[in-house]
């Protein structure tokens, strides 16, 4: 799982320049980037064409927090 922030900050490519490449806008990258909003269907696409399969829609979705009681009984489990 790779976000687009790490895979913008590996390849070396800041947001204006990957939005150039994308076609969306610099606001759109930089709210996807930094998580602040959830992309779009066609700006996914764009997304995922441009780091080649390697940023994905799923990399966009963190998986739900357990509330504290939940953790207490599954480390209790264990």
């Amino acid at each position: 799982m790779t976000s687009l922030r790490q895979y913008l900050s590996s390849a070396g490519i800041g947001v204006r320049e990957f939005a150039r490449q994308t076609g969306l806008s610099a606001a759109t990258v930089s709210r996807a980037a930094s998580g602040k909003s959830f992309p779009r269907r066609a700006a996914l696409r764009a997304i995922h064409a441009a780091t080649e399969g390697v940023v994905t829609a799923n990399d966009f979705v963190s998986e739900p927090e357990r509330p504290v009681s939940v953790q207490a009984e599954v480390a209790r489990a264990r």
